[in-house]
């Protein structure tokens, strides 16, 4: 049953085309997934269905009271309402009738006419049924739940205004999931969740029964949970029934017919051409239709070719005998939420070794150290116990997981240093075609750091990192804010490269294309599987459980209960233990460290490169010792503020 209609859509922002005659429909219960480049208008749509825009043209219908559940990107919520307060927002439907059954009973106990009676019992009995039919009896119960199962539980009682992006995030999708929307709308659910609260997520929405229509750039989540992909594209709307991988194919088999098509016309169009310029005059005025035609081709946009980016990682020099060894490592921080001030410990007697070629995916829950340890692997944080150790060859790169690119005020060119060449290998490029394969045209190449988005910040940080020409990449979250295209590009060049890669991702799909090894964080040491994700996921069997209670908790609703019951509900809760998450001082001190942490890097880099400059050891000897002390005192500095970061990181 049809369930929406968009029909003859047309959307603009900014003078620019989102899109143009957009028509398609929904039915009850398909599962679609939106899927696009970055800026195409995804969000937008979604934006447009949920009622809080308006289209420039055509229009958006609803089936007669269709209930529609939105998770935006960014929510928004009263500062001082609680996480169980707004979870309880969804489960109004169920309040309203429990309360009118209580009502109705209350009356029963009055005197009445015995007409007036059976009318009131037969009330009682239509909403004691329809209680029960949507699991209205154990809507506290629940709500409890759903924020147990999203680590919330420490939280529940806690203000909005005290949580941190991400932990307001979740608290909004566990709203939206128990809205019970016949429609259901998700941008970027996955963004915040660990692994195997992931699969969970997957779970409850095969087993739930309403419509859904999801953003995502997980392409494991698409896979399990889309039936029928929707992509906007540069030059149109793409309807694809089938799986995301059928999708993918199809995709490709489009892209290669378009730019089969666009090499036909302009061969077409040049031997036109070659015609024109050949004939006689005479011959071109009798076949005036024939040159205008000519004249029209030559003026026609021609097919829409989107810009590809191009990632190519140098080969990597070569490796001593040892290139990182971890050996033994602990790692605590002190817990200001535990009576004393007591240490939490993160990581107990973790080992870690790499050899050539490895590429080693670092995995486990949110909160259990994999940031922390790549800051002990490149050493920007000493372990408290345990060793650390660089071979004599080894020379790493490091991407941070909220690496800006480079400082806020410089442009995208100055950020990229102070030579005009980038070297890969022993190719020398000029960086300003260097930073054009990574989709920065000159006009972006002149614009500051400060003015661009999220991917684009990323895709620059990315050719930072790369034109170290190193031999180690440690990779924090790598696959943040980028677009499929980009996601695509990075995983052909990460496969392709002869060195070590060291990287932590929340990308189930990202880590399966690229790694060798999946090095799993369990009960604070690691655990290493080789293969890719799929190999480590077979060897995990808990975690492919991990889908089990989602059917049970989408289903509940349906469930039959006799009633209210304590004794149940207390039974149902279940004991996990969170972090109860930043301070409002906390958060900011987090957000000013990273741009403390940047400027100091930037400084620490540019004495290095007067360091090793033959130079300064010729003509200014004096200086060599005033900027040792410097990289000192900036290195301690580092040092300092990476144990702040860790300790606000963790628990965040």
């Amino acid at each position: 049953m049809n369930l929406l209609n968009v029909r003859h859509l047309g959307m603009s922002f900014g003078g620019r085309a989102l899109y143009r005659d957009v028509s398609f429909g929904l039915d009850t219960g398909e599962r679609v997934a939106v899927v696009g480049p970055n800026g195409c208008g995804k969000s937008t749509l979604l934006r447009l269905i949920a009622g809080e825009l308006i289209p420039d043209e055509g229009d958006i219908t609803l089936r007669g009271g269709t209930r529609v559940g939105y998770l935006a990107q960014q929510v928004e919520f009263g500062e001082q309402t609680t996480c169980r307060q707004v979870v309880a927002r969804a489960m109004k439907p169920r309040r309203e009738a429990i309360d009118a059954f209580h009502e109705v009973s209350a009356k029963l106990s009055e005197p009445m006419s015995p007409e007036e009676m059976e009318a009131s019992l037969e009330r009682q009995a239509e909403l004691q049924q329809h209680i029960e039919a949507i699991g209205g009896w154990d809507w506290e119960h629940r709500v409890e739940e759903m924020l147990d199962r999203l680590g919330l539980s420490p939280l529940i009682d806690v203000p909005m205004r005290l949580l941190s992006g991400g932990q307001r995030r979740r608290v909004g999708l566990a709203r939206a999931l128990l809205d019970d929307a016949e429609l259901l709308l998700l941008d970027e659910p996955t963004n915040h969740l660990d692994d195997e609260t992931v699969e969970w997520l997957e779970g409850w929405l095969q087993a739930r029964s309403g419509a859904l229509v999801v953003i995502t750039h997980d392409r494991y989540f698409l896979e399990q949970v889309a039936g029928r992909i929707l992509e906007i594209d540069h030059d149109g709307f793409y309807d694809y029934p089938g799986s995301f991988k059928t999708y993918m194919e199809r995709r490709l088999h489009r892209l290669e017919v378009r730019e089969r098509t666009e090499e036909k016309r302009q061969k077409e169009l040049e031997r036109e051409r070659e015609w024109l310029d050949g004939s006689a005059k005479s011959t071109v005025r009798r076949a005036r239709w024939r040159v205008e035609e000519i004249e029209e081709a030559a003026g026609r946009e021609p097919v829409y070719q989107q810009r590809q980016i191009e990632i190519e990682i140098p080969p990597p020099g070569p490796f001593s005998d040892h290139i990182l060894v971890a050996a033994g490592v602990w790692k605590s921080f002190k817990s200001e939420n535990r009576e004393g001030g007591e240490c939490v410990a993160l990581l107990e007697s973790a080992h870690l070794s790499l050899r050539p070629g490895d590429r080693v995916g670092i995995v486990g829950p949110n909160g259990c150290g994999k940031s922390t340890l790549l800051e002990m692997l490149v050493g920007n944080l000493r372990p408290d116990a345990g060793r650390v150790e660089h071979g004599e060859l080894t020379e790493i790169a490091y991407l941070r997981q909220n690496a800006t690119g480079g400082p806020p005020e410089a442009t995208v060119l100055e950020a990229m240093g102070v030579s005009d060449y980038v070297w890969l290998g022993r190719q020398r490029l000029h960086k300003r075609d260097y930073l054009a394969r990574f989709l920065f045209d000159k006009h972006l190449q002149r614009a500051k750091v400060r003015t661009l988005s999220g991917g684009q910040r990323r895709r620059l940080a990315l050719a930072k990192v790369i034109a170290q020409n190193s031999n180690v990449l440690i990779l924090d979250e790598p696959t943040n804010d980028l677009d499929m295209m980009a996601l695509h590009a990075l995983e052909e060049a990460l496969s392709g490269f002869e060195g070590c890669v060291v990287m932590v991702s929340h990308d189930r799909y990202f880590l399966n294309a690229t790694c060798t090894a999946i090095a799993a964080v369990e009960e604070r040491s690691l655990q290493r599987y080789e293969g890719d994700y799929d190999a480590y996921r077979a060897r995990r069997p808990a975690l492919s459980r991990a889908k089990t209670p989602a059917v049970d908790a989408a289903t509940s609703a349906s469930a039959k209960h006799k009633g209210p019951s304590k004794d149940d509900a207390q039974k149902g809760r279940a004991a996990k233990p969170t972090r109860a998450g930043l301070t409002f001082k906390e958060r900011q001190r987090l957000e000013t460290l990273e741009g403390e942490l940047e400027a100091l890097e930037e400084k620490k880099g540019a004495i290095e490169a007067q360091l090793s400059d033959p130079a300064l050891y010729v003509s200014r000897s004096s200086e060599i010792g005033p900027l040792n002390r410097e990289l000192q005192t900036l290195s301690e500095s580092i040092q300092r503020l990476w144990a702040e970061w860790s300790t606000l990181e963790e628990k965040r």
